[in-house]
């Protein structure tokens, strides 16, 4: 997958009346939120959560890896034999799991 987005890290700042704006790193303004008296509060955690973006897609595609290498694992385990008798094979449990994260 290919980022089509401005690199961060990205910052809050607030310019004079007019409102927050959101910057990267090279000073580029990414996104201008304006607001009025009425909604200061929804200013603020906006923008917030506009300059956390970079952090919180660099997370995604971090978890997204993690959980390719879980489902790795458990496609190893389901693969395998089970010579240890009842009990005491993770396969079946292992089956089970990736079925139901596959909506099987």
């Amino acid at each position: 997958m290919t980022n089509k987005h401005t690199p961060g890290p990205w910052r809050s700042d607030v310019q004079g009346s007019d409102g927050d704006q959101v910057f990267s790193a090279n000073g580029m303004i990414v996104a201008d939120c304006k607001w009025t008296a009425e909604v200061f509060d929804k200013r603020v955690a906006n923008a917030a959560l506009i300059a956390s973006a970079p952090d919180l897609l660099a997370e995604r595609d971090r978890l997204l890896q993690v959980n390719a290498e879980l489902v790795a694992a458990l496609e190893t385990i389901a693969n395998s034999t089970c010579d240890h008798g009842p009990g005491f094979c993770a396969r079946d449990s292992a089956r089970a799991a990736l079925a139901k994260a596959k909506g099987e």
